[in-house]
Order: C-alpha cells, then sequence, then structure tokens
C-alpha cells in the first residue's frame, strides 16, 4: 500500500539586535583595528558596497587601521575570524548569517575580540548581531506613496527588477491582517496536473521517500503553444498533495498537521473529534462552515481524493503519523 504524507510547520522569525557590554562601549580615542569581512563581494552594489564605504569613513574620519576580506568561502569562515583575533584586531564585522555560529565558537578562545554580525541572530559576552528590519522603513514609503497617489493604491515599491509576469499587467494585491499588519495575497488556483508525476512514480517504486510538491509545488500555467511561464500564485499545498496522491496511483493519502484531526465546535466546551467521515452518506461534513486556509482545505482535500478513486484519506497529528495511518488516530475519509 502506497501512501502521501504531507505536513505543515509553522515557524516564528525574530529579530535580535544583542548589545556589547557597557563598559567596551565606553567613548575612547584608541587607534582601533578594525577588519571588515564578508562572504560576499565589496562590490555588489547593496549591503557589501554600504559596508565598503561605511569602513572607507572610519579610516578617513576617525583614523581607525582597517583591514578588508571578501569572497570569503563558507569552509573557510571560522579560520579567517581566527587569523584577524589572532593578529590582534580589536573588531570584527562579518557580513552574512552563516558567520554567526563561527564567530560565538572563535569568541570565546578570544575575548578582548568584538565580533559583530551582520543580518546575524547570535550573541554572548563579545558577539552581538545586527538584524535590520528594512520591511518597516519600505512599508512607510509605501504608504506614503499610496496616500500622494490619486486612487489611494500603489502596484509595487522596491528597488529590485520586477519579474516579467509581474510587469506585465498584473498588480499586487495587500490584504489588511489586523494590529497594523498587511499580507501580499495572490491567486491560488486549484492543480490541474503535476508535471512530474511520472517521475514521482517511478522513484517510488524504486524505494525511494519522495518529498515532492513541496508548499503546494511551483505553479506554470501552459501556453497555447505548448510552453510553460510560471505565474504569480500559490497553489494549496493540500490540494497539491491531493492531486499527486491520486495520479500517481496511491490508496491511502496521509495529510499531518498540528491537530489530531478535523474537530466539531473546536476551540469551545463542546469540541469533539471527528473520528471518521464517509462522503456515501449525506451531508458527511459542511466544508463552507471550514475555516479557509486552515482546515477546509484539508477536509476539501480528503474529500476529492476518496471521491474519485482513493481508497482512504486521513487528517491527523504530526507526532502521531504512524498510529493515524494504522487506523489509531486522527480522522480517517472512507467512499
Amino acid at each position: 500500500m502506497l501512501a502521501v504524507f504531507a505536513a505543515t510547520v509553522l515557524v516564528s522569525s525574530f529579530v535580535l539586535i544583542a548589545p556589547l557590554q557597557a563598559a567596551d562601549a565606553q567613548t575612547s580615542k584608541k587607534t582601533l583595528k578594525i577588519a571588515l569581512v564578508t562572504d560576499a563581494l565589496f562590490s555588489d552594489g547593496g549591503w557589501g558596497a554600504t559596508a565598503y564605504t561605511a569602513a572607507k569613513r572610519l579610516e578617513s574620519k576617525y583614523g581607525h587601521e582597517l583591514a578588508y576580506a571578501e569572497s570569503i568561502a563558507i569552509p573557510d569562515i571560522e579560520s579567517t575570524l581566527r587569523q584577524y583575533s589572532e593578529e590582534g584586531y580589536d573588531l570584527i564585522i562579518a557580513h552574512g548569517f552563516q558567520w554567526g555560529d563561527p564567530a560565538i565558537k572563535v569568541g570565546k578562545d578570544y575575548p578582548d575580540t568584538k565580533y559583530i554580525i551582520f543580518t546575524g541572530l547570535v550573541s554572548s559576552d563579545n558577539v552581538a548581531s545586527i538584524f535590520p528590519m528594512q520591511q518597516e522603513g519600505t512599508f512607510l514609503l509605501g504608504a506614503l506613496a499610496a496616500m500622494m497617489s490619486k486612487t489611494g493604491t500603489i502596484g509595487y515599491v522596491g528597488g529590485d527588477q520586477i519579474d516579467a509576469f509581474i510587469a506585465e499587467g498584473a498588480k499586487i494585491t495587500f490584504k489588511y491582517q489586523g494590529n497594523n499588519k498587511y499580507r501580499r495575497v495572490v491567486p491560488s488556483p486549484k492543480p490541474v496536473d503535476i508535471l512530474e508525476r511520472q517521475q514521482i512514480r517511478s522513484l517510488v517504486d524504486a524505494g525511494f521517500v519522495v518529498i515532492a510538491c513541496g508548499g503546494g509545488g511551483i505553479p506554470v500555467i501552459e501556453e497555447r503553444d505548448g510552453s510553460r511561464r510560471g505565474v504569480d500564485a500559490v497553489i494549496d499545498k493540500d490540494l497539491a498533495g491531493e492531486k499527486m496522491a491520486r495520479q500517481i496511483g496511491a490508496d491511502k493519502f496521509v495529510i499531518l498537521t498540528d491537530v489530531e484531526g478535523l474537530y466539531l465546535d473546536y476551540k469551545k466546551p463542546t469540541q469533539r473529534l471527528v473520528k471518521e467521515i464517509r462522503v456515501s452518506q449525506p451531508d458527511a461534513v459542511n466544508v463552507s462552515q471550514l475555516e479557509e486556509g486552515s482546515m477546509g482545505p484539508k477536509v476539501r482535500a480528503c474529500l476529492e481524493f476518496v471521491r474519485n478513486g482513493g481508497k482512504e484519506a486521513v487528517i491527523a497529528s504530526l507526532d502521531r503519523g504512524v498510529d493515524a495511518a494504522e487506523g489509531r488516530s486522527g480522522t480517517h475519509f472512507f467512499p
């Protein structure tokens, strides 16, 4: 029996700015030895170039001694930090998220050297991180631009090149989420075909565990001449998983999430788990009453699977996946 599993993981991002010790922030006229290092390039026209220009100001205006190193290979990050630390540099400014963990490790061996990781999320007694929240500034710029327009609406704010499929008459829409937060929204069309279904099935038959349709897959449309191009859309991952399960001939379709299954009166005192649904029964479940973007698409995908030849579909908790596949947990859908 072939089972298809899909899981949803929610990760919260955060910003950390770790200050150095208070004593280290005291004003000093001592000439400092400072190293600016990056795995990128100082000629990138962006973060690297800005850092290089600022470092040059430290030389010209404040008289500090600067050393520069760019295009450092990732495996050489730790040895680069050790080299400058061993040479007695007072401050090492590293550009790049991947410098964080090596800086913590090296910093323990060189307590008199201070390290700053730009776009980092690490900290210790002599390591600080800076994570710029540029989205806050650009949001204000966008809001100001909208206020200055005749319609109160803007389509795009940014310095990078707009992808062709956005520039060709498309528009960008933001939806208010409450608490002064907006979220960009794009169409979510129903998937009609999994293009790599034959390759996926071949790998499964060969004994591989295949990870496919991640996040709903990459949405493309087929032109009249048979060519395909990407579109600005998000395919629902549950519907994409269901389509893949049917097209590769799976008997069982399992959706793993953060709750045990489908609940009636969810988060109410009368909450109860629905253990079994048979679509042959009239009014088996009213999908329209379920929360869109959460349990609604999962139930819809399971119903679609068993109504179109699938033997069983399951919604269950990620940590009880095996129990769910064996019928001991979750909500089970049958024809």
